[in-house]
């Protein structure tokens, strides 16, 4: 690594503005979201998500138990490793009604 990477008039040690915007931006958000507004959006959220809001229990799960990957790679048994792609799709009423007559 060159030794001046990071001395005084070195304009990429200022690092990049548009990050630092964003981090301006996130701490504006978090000082005026209160914690007691967050604990009475997500019971809200909840209660949505009990009624059927599909979207609603989505948002819920992946803030407890985080996001589902699009795609994992999987280490087969001869140490080749395969990309595996997993899709969840939620399913309707009438999938299961069909699937529990054989329709």
């Amino acid at each position: 690594m060159p030794k001046n990477l990071f001395q005084k008039g070195n304009t990429a040690s200022k690092g990049d503005p548009l990050i630092a915007k964003m981090m301006e931006f996130r701490k504006t958000i978090q000082s005026a979201v209160s914690k007691k507004n967050v604990r009475d959006i997500m019971k809200t959220m909840i209660e949505r998500a009990k009624k059927g809001d599909v979207k609603a229990a989505q948002l819920v799960l992946e803030r407890v138990a985080g996001k589902v990957k699009d795609n994992t790679e999987v280490s087969v048994v001869n140490g080749e490793s395969k990309e595996l792609t997993i899709t969840l799709v939620p399913k309707s009423s009438t999938d299961n009604n069909e699937r529990n007559t054989g329709n």
